[in-house]
């Protein structure tokens, strides 16, 4: 469910873009942004990180598309985002005592401690080229053609990454039932 509640300031941008142009869904992608936020904020009693980070970059990148008329801020926003993922996912491999990924999904895998580091490499990799990808889409390619790569091409190359590493790493995969019980994943029965 979170997914898809992640997903609304996207399909918000596209549905405006469609309907309109590309001013008009970047206003409606800040406006979702701010809603997106607010909602979450409401329903789980904390502001998420990543809720905040994408509003943050939405309103000075889409602000700039708006007061300048150009959509080449807007298009920059989710490299942006991508970059500052990579980044952070690298750093938390020197910074703190967990990888990120680990942080993450460390209720949900019981690895051992140097494949969190590899996986979370996987992660600083799969960001970069999300960041690199959008600048190539964006530079290369026409208008219509980068917001369909932003709303139905991230995202599938995001659930096909995810499916991925469950396939790879399902025999690591925690077994809620055995958390009662005291032990940790499928693998120490």
């Amino acid at each position: 469910m979170k997914f898809l509640f992640d997903l609304f300031p996207v399909v918000i941008f596209f549905g405006a873009y469609i309907g309109f142009d590309i001013y008009v869904a970047t206003a409606a992608l800040i406006g979702a942004c701010f809603l997106q936020t607010l909602g979450y904020r409401w329903v789980q009693g904390s502001f998420e990180k990543m809720h905040l980070l994408t509003l943050v970059v939405a309103i000075i990148f889409g602000g700039a598309t708006l007061i300048l008329h150009d959509p080449n801020f807007i298009k920059a926003k989710p490299t942006l985002i991508y970059g500052s993922l990579s980044i952070a996912f690298l750093g938390s491999q020197f910074v703190g005592e967990k990888p990120m990924v680990e942080r993450m999904l460390g209720n949900a895998l019981a690895l051992p401690e140097a494949s969190w580091s590899r996986l979370n490499l996987c992660w600083v990799s799969f960001f970069a080229f999300l960041a690199y990808a959008n600048v190539f889409v964006a530079q290369r390619f026409s208008e219509i053609v980068w917001v369909n790569f932003k709303t139905f091409g991230d995202v599938i190359l995001m659930l096909l990454f995810i499916v991925a590493q469950l396939i790879i790493y399902r025999r690591y995969l925690v077994d809620p039932e055995l958390q009662d019980d005291g032990t940790d994943s499928v693998q120490d029965r």
